[in-house]
C-alpha cells in the first residue's frame, strides 16, 4: 500500500476540492433559505438556518486550509478552532453579542 500512497495523493486533493465546493454551495443554499425564512417572519428558523449556514462555510475554511475531510461537528467554536480561525470568530460574536438589539 505504502508504494502507492503517493498515487492516491492528487486524488485525494480533488476530493477535497470537490468537498470545499459542495459545502460553499450548501452554505449559499442554507443563507438563501434563512432570508426568505426572515421575509416571512420565521425568525426561529432564520436563527436555524444561519448557523447552518455558518458551520458549512466554517467546514469548507476547513477543508480548504487543512485539505482534510471537514470534522463532525455542529459547535461553531469547535470549528473555528479547529480551522484556527477563533481569534476571529470571537471578534465576530463579541460584537453580535454586545452591538445587536436583542429585543
Amino acid at each position: 500500500m505504502v508504494k502507492y500512497a503517493p498515487l492516491l495523493i492528487p486524488a485525494l486533493e480533488r476530493m477535497h476540492v470537490i468537498e470545499c465546493k459542495v459545502l460553499q454551495q450548501l452554505s449559499d443554499y442554507d443563507l438563501d433559505t434563512a432570508e426568505a425564512l426572515l421575509a416571512s417572519g420565521r425568525y426561529l428558523y432564520v436563527g436555524f438556518m444561519s448557523h447552518q449556514a455558518i458551520e458549512k462555510i466554517l467546514k469548507a475554511y476547513f477543508v480548504s486550509v487543512k485539505n482534510e475531510t471537514a470534522p463532525f461537528s455542529h459547535s461553531l467554536s469547535h470549528l473555528a478552532k479547529k480551522s484556527g480561525i477563533f481569534e476571529n470568530f470571537l471578534e465576530e460574536l463579541f460584537y453580535i453579542w454586545f452591538y445587536l438589539p436583542l429585543c
